[in-house]
């Protein structure tokens, strides 16, 4: 038999006397003094097994406590089997086809590039990478760009991906393209259909993706409902006003679309334009007798009662994939910076191998994207809460290079949960 080990996914953060062991996995944690944490980690280090632990406490209520701890933190994914290897089941992968794009949104954190613009892939190399990531057995395949409807390969290469692929094939768009001439191959390949939408209205759509986008999306929405095709989800960045939200809610309802609110992102020419960006949102609130407001209020998404605060998580590498536009691999499609890439899949020869295989000590970019994950870096390594202030680690490496927007979210949120989770 063999003792335990650490799961790969959790979260410890320290404070005073106490210890907080967190679970990507489960959601759950436990707050434990010092002492327990040190004696815990020395009898993982010992390999010990259940009943050898118990073997080393004199006290009867010692060997019930920690009895009981070592099953909690087992059953909530804290400590596991030493021996256990965790597959990784890519069900999610998005493959970016393009960096070039028909618009040029203000707050494209991809900063796609012109319709002049080379792709850097051959139709035939696309053909190779698809070929490969079938190899991982995905549920689910999203094409996205740039603008993917701008390749001139499209459906052939759509074909490919079909004749191979019985999963869900998806499509993240900025729905300007479709019409009449292509709207059969949209219905004949596509399950699903994300249009970026960026408003309620002509007036704030237009602050992010310029005039006319909005009514011509539209009318890009009533095609597709008039062909049958019904599976189809409006994304936005708003202006921050719960009454705008909702209007956006009211907007999906009448159009029979699903709503789905992003997060403002300073990655990309957003990082140049937020401010520009947050005037002009502001002035279209006032304009509405709205309360104006930052582009982001962080406040509100932190919980009031304990039992909702939980670990941030990520799925990247682990049932999520990005392959990009040149065929580097990354996490996810919100960490697609060069730091986080884990290699590039046409130099690969076996990828399922070489994923389930991958490892902090092999691979410098899974390294980076771990530390990012288990919050490393210089600004948070030695806070308190840490498990638990960021959602989505896309959220903390959006903000690290930005220290007056990383201090003042810090400041918003850290008191708030200081006092949840430690008081």
């Amino acid at each position: 038999m063999n003792g335990y080990k650490y799961a790969e996914n959790i979260r410890v953060a320290h404070k005073d006397d106490l210890v907080v062991l967190a679970s990507e996995e489960s959601k759950s944690w436990v707050k434990i003094s010092k002492e327990c944490f040190k004696i815990l980690n020395i009898v993982i280090e010992m390999n010990l097994i259940h009943s050898e632990i118990l073997k080393i406490f004199e006290l009867e209520e010692d060997r019930i406590y920690f009895d009981n701890l070592i099953q909690k933190l087992y059953d909530i994914d804290i400590i596991t089997d030493k021996n256990y290897i965790k597959a990784k089941n890519i069900d999610n992968i998005y493959l970016v086809l393009t960096d070039r794009c028909n618009l040029s949104c203000t707050h494209c954190c991809a900063n796609a590039s012109g319709l002049n613009s080379n792709d850097e892939l051959s139709t035939k190399e696309i053909y190779e990478i698809i070929d490969k990531v079938l190899k991982l057995d995905p549920e689910i395949i999203t094409i996205s760009g740039g603008e993917p409807l701008v390749i001139d390969d499209i459906w052939s290469i759509m074909e490919h991906l079909k004749s191979k692929f019985q999963g869900k094939v998806n499509l993240m768009t900025n729905g300007l393209l479709i019409d009449e001439s292509n709207i059969q191959d949209i219905i004949k390949y596509f399950n699903n259909i994300s249009i970026s939408l960026d408003g309620i209205d002509e007036e704030s759509c237009k602050i992010i993706r310029g005039n006319n986008v909005f009514k011509n999306i539209m009318k890009k929405i009533e095609l597709l409902k008039a062909n049958n095709f019904n599976n189809i989800s409006t994304s936005a960045v708003l202006p921050n006003n719960e009454k705008i939200y909702q209007e956006f809610e009211k907007l999906n309802n009448d159009l029979g679309t699903e709503a789905m609110i992003r997060h403002f992102s300073y990655k990309g020419r957003a990082g140049f334009n937020y401010k520009k960006i947050e005037k002009q949102m502001n002035e279209y609130l006032k304009s509405r007798n709205m309360e104006e407001n930052y582009i982001l209020d962080w406040k509100k998404y932190i919980p009031d009662d304990k039992k909702y605060v939980m670990p941030g998580s990520c799925e990247g590498c682990e049932s999520t994939l990005s392959i990009a536009s040149n065929g580097d691999i990354y996490p996810c499609n919100l960490l697609m910076d060069s730091s986080y890439s884990i290699g590039n899949i046409l130099e690969i020869d076996n990828i399922e191998t070489y994923i389930n295989n991958i490892s902090k000590d092999s691979n410098e970019g899974y390294k980076t994207f771990i530390d990012l994950k288990q919050c490393n870096n210089e600004v948070c390594s030695n806070c308190s809460v840490k498990a638990f202030c960021w959602s989505c680690p896309a959220e903390c490496d959006d903000l690290l290079s930005r220290k007056d927007i990383f201090t003042e979210r810090c400041e918003q949120t850290k008191e708030r949960l200081t006092s949840i989770v430690w008081g």
